[in-house]
């Protein structure tokens, strides 16, 4: 799968190519899914007992994750071992290095959306500002003003709240999924093909307010900010107090469950990650008990 990813990537932008071929496509979005929480796993791993061979592993995870053609997939793993880094060090940085991986994370975000739209790399015609305000390399904003000014002012109510849902079944075979899936549903509305593009991101809030409106962006902003609150003090707390990174991230889990069900359209990410943890329980509790019984 990898060596198709990099050839591929020589040629053209991966996800469209994925997107046309139907036997191909649960298993690209599969690997881009599995990906991050891979790389978070190993990030955590390695910032918590610092063992070499998951330092090797981690950089090569995240050299292949160049080659999926997603930015999220490597601009936000990036960010999440660099941030739990600092956390791991009460705050302590040293600011050239992370200035350093700024302008990186930065420059790979802008030269994979020239490769999504064919241009040269290394080549900015309008120059990098503008690129990096009015794109949608670190913001939705433009997306969510495109599709809003295409809405036909019908709201969903929960209908695409229930597509995601049924994430696990290919849209192929479920054509309520075809037309109430986000990412179906923003193409529809300003013209893309479904069968060649994965839609548009309207932002964090733009899920729920083309399912509910300004009530549920109002109700859902609240709610999760106190959850948020509540989180951020768990996670201090057992990072002062434990220095453990990995129960650190445990305490966050509750919170990433809750915002991706109600801002997210992939619930199979969700789907993946809890099957991945209860997996990694019993693993985990089979191993101690092997270890009292020998």
């Amino acid at each position: 799968m990898h060596l198709l990813l990099i050839l591929y990537l020589l040629r053209a932008y991966p996800p469209s190519f994925f997107q046309m071929k139907g036997f191909l496509r649960p298993i690209y979005n599969f690997t881009i899914t599995l990906a991050p929480l891979l790389i978070t796993f190993l990030s955590l791993h390695f910032l918590q007992l610092k063992e070499k061979w998951c330092k090797i592993l981690l950089i090569i995870a995240f050299i292949m994750s160049i080659f999926y053609g997603i930015r999220s997939v490597l601009i936000q793993t990036l960010v999440f071992y660099y941030a739990f880094s600092i956390f791991k060090n009460q705050g302590h940085f040293k600011i050239a290095r992370v200035l350093a991986s700024l302008c990186i994370i930065i420059l790979l975000a802008l030269e994979l959306e020239k490769i999504r739209e064919g241009i040269p790399l290394f080549h900015f015609s309008s120059g990098i500002f503008p690129s990096l305000v009015y794109g949608n390399q670190f913001s939705d904003t433009r997306d969510f003003a495109w599709v809003l000014a295409e809405w036909d002012q019908k709201y969903l109510f929960g209908l695409g709240y229930l597509a995601n849902i049924l994430s696990f079944i290919p849209s192929t075979l479920l054509s309520f999924r075809q037309e109430y899936s986000l990412a179906n549903y923003t193409s529809h509305l300003i013209g893309l093909d479904i069968s060649i593009h994965n839609g548009v991101r309207p932002g964090f809030f733009g899920q729920i307010f083309f399912n509910f409106g300004l009530l549920g962006v109002f109700l859902s902003g609240n709610f999760c900010g106190m959850a948020l609150k509540f989180t951020n003090l768990r996670f201090k707390k057992c990072i002062l107090e434990e220095g453990n990174i990995i129960d650190a991230y445990g305490k966050t889990i509750p919170y990433f469950c809750m915002t991706t069900v109600l801002f997210s359209h992939v619930y199979w990410v969700l789907y993946l990650f809890i099957l991945i943890n209860i997996s990694l329980t019993v693993f985990r509790c089979f191993d101690h008990k092997c270890l009292q019984n020998g």
